[in-house]
């Protein structure tokens, strides 16, 4: 009632403070040639990496955020190479934007075109094509920008084809959400969040490492390969690293993760397993470890390292802030072996001679044989095993293999 009388009180008044007419506030920038738009620090050396490859000039960087983080844009924003950008900006979009929100994707939608109106770029630069990154391909469409994918990571591979990728967004929607796209398919008026509920499948140039991979999914007029690592240079830290372990190229480098597997049952396989790859190939495993592993994990690593008697085979890199890349590409160890990271393939492209392998499955078995399925602690790392799965240059260790 108490909005009723406003609108009868004042329309233009009510309609202004409308969340339908909402957006959040972005300062006018000169007209640029590339706009990319990111939102974490992986992105960002993505970004920064193709704009020197490419030789880009005239480029703006925006970084959306969330109230949920307000540290991440801070940090983006801090470690940009301000030489590389005309102007870097910060584009607060509502929380949770990837859920299907009338609202929500109502005020990002109008953020978004806001954004352009003002940036008014010749090319957009994006790195994910779900969702409400929707929205802002379908404004590049409509006003003639000529639309650009750069790879994230092994997520851009994540469906094998374009009916995978409808299929499984389908599937991922919750009643809640459904109720919402009936309204966005069915009212006139909420015909411009359509995009939020589909696939942003046509884009004028992809730059990734396996361009080809995504022929299947997206139709895309011209394929770039770009591997952000091809010419990485390691740094001081990584040759310290190097000495201070004495990593050669004949020992075994294991990239661990952050899964909510119970740490007693994880540490036991994992040991079992990496104990049976340094007696085969008479090497040093070097585990290393993720920086947001729980001190909980290490404690139990470190102590049954000790129990098994491994002290000399299997050692704990436990040191943060740099690239494992840079330490793949001038250690060369004979083995990655991870159970879902990136670095099985990128490490692959960087050491051709290593052999890259993939435990999960292995692993999982051997968990399973002492705790029950859930999707709790399974579902992440089944799906990141999925997509690598896409990946041909990778031996995936099953229980019945010969280690």
């Amino acid at each position: 009632m108490k909005k009723f009388k406003k609108l009868i009180k004042d329309p233009i008044k009510f309609l202004q403070d409308s969340w339908m007419f909402k957006c959040n506030y972005l300062e006018y920038v000169k007209k640029t040639k590339n706009l990319f738009v990111i939102s974490h620090l992986g992105q960002l050396a993505q970004v920064e990496g193709l704009i020197k490859k490419e030789k880009f000039l005239n480029c703006v960087l925006v970084i959306i955020y969330t109230k949920k983080n307000l540290e991440m844009p801070k940090l983006v924003q801090k470690n940009a190479n301000k030489a590389l950008f005309n102007t870097i900006l910060l584009l607060k979009i509502p929380s949770f934007p990837n859920v299907i929100n009338i609202k929500a994707l109502t005020i990002i939608n109008n953020s978004y075109r806001v954004m352009i109106d003002k940036i008014k770029p010749h090319r957009l630069f994006i790195l994910s094509f779900e969702k409400h990154y929707n929205l802002l391909c379908a404004l590049a469409k409509e006003k003639k920008i000529e639309l650009n994918l750069i790879e994230e990571g092994t997520a851009t591979y994540k469906y094998k084809d374009y009916n995978e990728a409808i299929n499984t967004l389908k599937s991922s929607f919750t009643a809640k959400e459904k109720k919402s796209i009936f309204l966005i398919k069915n009212f006139f008026l909420l015909r411009q969040l359509r995009p939020a509920i589909g696939l942003c499948s046509e884009f004028n140039k992809v730059y990734a490492v396996f361009p080809e991979l995504l022929d299947p999914v997206f139709k895309i007029k011209e394929k770039k390969e770009f591997f952000l690592y091809e010419d990485i240079k390691p740094d001081h830290k990584i040759f310290h690293i190097i000495n201070q372990y004495n990593i050669t190229d004949n020992d075994i480098l294991f990239l661990n993760q952050r899964y909510p597997f119970p740490h007693d049952i994880y540490a036991e396989g994992l040991l079992n397993i990496l104990s049976q790859y340094s007696q085969k190939y008479n090497s040093k495993v070097f585990i290393k470890l993720h920086p947001k592993d729980p001190i909980e994990l290490k404690n139990m690593l470190f102590n049954k390292i000790q129990e098994k008697g491994l002290l000399n085979k299997i050692l704990l890199l436990d040191e943060y802030g740099f690239l494992i890349e840079g330490l793949i590409s001038q250690a060369k160890p004979k083995v990655i072996i991870a159970l879902t990271s990136t670095g099985l393939i990128y490490g692959k492209k960087i050491s051709e001679n290593s052999l890259s392998a993939s435990i999960y499955p292995l692993l999982k078995d051997n968990m399973l044989e002492k705790l029950e399925y859930s999707d709790k602690t399974f579902k992440e790392s089944d799906e990141h095993f999925h997509i690598l799965k896409r990946f041909k240059n990778i031996d995936f260790i099953e229980k019945s293999d010969q280690i």
